[in-house]
């Protein structure tokens, strides 16, 4: 009993229990399931197993996943009959074009963040709104929601809370809508990573996954189809948000006027970074994959000083890992025929295609309440993609969508956490907030990609 309150032994036990049952599926006499299909579904059930115990870090499952599929799937004359070197199908998912635009987006980001760029660029913009409390809401939420198109949404999160300080103090401490300024920071952040590839690592995931299925989906194409819908979920938060939690006064009359200006170094950093977004959105004019494009921020940053050396090791490596190991699981399923087999037995055969976008919707949102939305993206992408009745690129863009509307719970996102952790949040609020928000936002979802899949190819 010792050793099962000693945290790394039950990691261990954890980790060598979720090892067994994944060989105990793979035993299973499953019929219709080929040798490598059954060896596919065992490294599934250890993926679920250690993602969502989390005994050890999620990026650490993917290695694991990595290793499972080389040695018991690429051998040479394995259940694939791969040749020598077909290992190269599972380790390319590390090396594709979307971790090198996740990676030159992670130096862009974390460019701003070190040169406070975010906070200047947030109170610019705040003084702007005017005093009205709806007002004051909806520009904090916009601009969280622009900052986490960029970068993290926990970066974007910490910015714009100590931008939005001031005004918590100059409403009483009852007034329900400081409630409504602390939930609206975290809920938008999530929002917005909606928008952009590089917003959110589910996005990034579906994007992998969508390329290795032969959909090739431009950095502008995403951002034409998620920044609407993540605007018109903005809007809907807020008022969900205003109508909950209203203030007790009509005018916050606050002052953010003393704030440095742009020094040169800020302005420059913000010039490097409008290039790099405009040459993202222009790929199809001058015919630099955005993953080329993606290495300019890590030559200009660190070769000119603007990151130091020891920068480089925040660069998001983990998550990187995590979007690489969930694309080489999403190959290895489709490549030994589990995928197929795992569609054949979800039948959505009859349902209308939108309630159809609605179910993978609500089931990923849900998912994601309590366990990481990149394991929930990594694991039901693969699957979503599979149905023959979707076309690969709406599915995949509605769970990717989805999974980023979990924000329930404190656990749901690390911006949920931080709001939870000024103390005025309680999780009744979260719940009663978030779960309206998190359910009409997959609504909206299914109903706006139902509507796309009609009108374009």
């Amino acid at each position: 009993m010792s050793i099962l309150k000693n945290r790394n032994y039950r990691n261990l036990l954890i980790f060598l229990a979720s090892l067994l049952c994944g060989y105990v599926v793979y035993t299973l006499p499953l019929a219709g399931l080929s040798e490598g299909g059954k060896i596919s579904l065992g490294i599934f059930v250890v993926a679920i197993l250690l993602w969502v115990t989390e005994a050890i870090p999620i990026f650490v499952t993917s290695s694991v996943i990595l290793v499972l599929e080389a040695i018991f799937l690429a051998r040479p004359g394995g259940p694939l009959n791969l040749d020598r070197g077909g290992y190269e199908i599972f380790t390319n998912a590390f090396s594709s074009p979307i971790i090198l635009l996740l990676l030159g987006g992670y130096a862009l980001a974390l460019t701003v963040q070190k040169h406070d760029l975010g906070s200047l660029l947030a109170v610019m913009i705040i003084r702007r709104v005017g005093t009205r409390p709806e007002r004051i809401l909806l520009g904090a939420m916009t601009t969280t929601g622009l900052l986490s198109m960029w970068m993290s949404n926990t970066a974007a999160t910490a910015s714009m809370i100590v931008v939005i300080l001031p005004v918590l103090k100059l409403l009483d401490d009852g007034d329900p809508f400081r409630k409504a300024l602390l939930l609206g920071i975290p809920f938008s952040s999530s929002i917005g990573g909606m928008g952009t590839p590089i917003g959110t690592p589910p996005n990034a995931i579906a994007m992998g996954l969508l390329e290795s299925a032969g959909v090739q989906i431009s950095f502008l194409k995403w951002m034409l189809i998620g920044v609407p819908i993540a605007a018109v979920i903005m809007l809907i938060a807020w008022r969900i948000l205003i109508k909950l939690f209203p203030c007790r006064v009509s005018v916050v009359d606050f002052d953010v006027s003393a704030h440095r200006s742009l020094n040169p170094r800020q302005i420059l950093v913000l010039i490097f970074a409008l290039v790099t977004i405009l040459l993202w959105l222009s790929t199809s004019l001058h015919g630099i994959p955005t993953s080329i494009v993606a290495i300019f921020p890590l030559i200009i940053f660190f070769g000119f000083a603007f990151l130091q050396k020891k920068d480089f090791s925040e660069l998001g490596w983990n998550v990187l890992i995590i979007v690489g190991g969930g694309i080489a699981l999403g190959v290895g399923m489709s490549k030994s025929g589990l995928t197929d087999w795992m569609v054949a037995r979800l039948s959505l055969e009859g349902l209308p295609l939108v309630i159809a976008f609605l179910i993978f919707g609500l089931f990923t949102m849900g998912l994601s309440t309590f366990i990481s939305n990149s394991a929930v993206a990594n694991l039901f992408l693969p699957i979503a993609l599979g149905f023959a009745m979707f076309s690969p690129q709406w599915i995949g863009i509605a769970v990717a969508l989805s999974a980023s509307l979990a924000m329930a719970l404190p656990i749901s996102t690390p911006p949920n956490a931080i709001a939870y952790g000024s103390g005025e949040i309680q999780i009744k609020d979260m719940i009663r907030a978030g779960g309206v928000i998190s359910v009409v936002g997959v609504i909206t979802v299914a109903g706006y990609i139902f509507i796309l899949s009609r009108i374009l190819p």
